[in-house]
């Protein structure tokens, strides 16, 4: 019983982990620093180091998420 326990306390552990660390959470800061920037969106877009790279994040984290969902739909 005890190691039970302890395997499944191992994968609780292991979940939480992946999940603090999750591109949602991820996603979540980048819609932060838009709601954050939203006076002046423009500039933030494109003279910020950190604006200018939210584009392409996006881009690539909707380009991920196409592929799933295609993928899942022909299985």
């Amino acid at each position: 019983m005890g190691n039970v326990l302890n395997s499944v306390n191992v994968s609780a552990g292991i979940v939480l982990n992946k999940l603090r660390h999750s591109k949602a959470d991820k996603l979540t800061k980048a819609a932060s620093l838009l709601e954050a920037n939203r006076q002046d969106l423009g500039a933030y877009l494109t003279t910020d180091p950190n604006g200018r790279k939210l584009p392409g994040y996006l881009a690539k984290r909707h380009e991920g998420r196409r592929e799933a969902f295609l993928h899942d739909d022909a299985g």
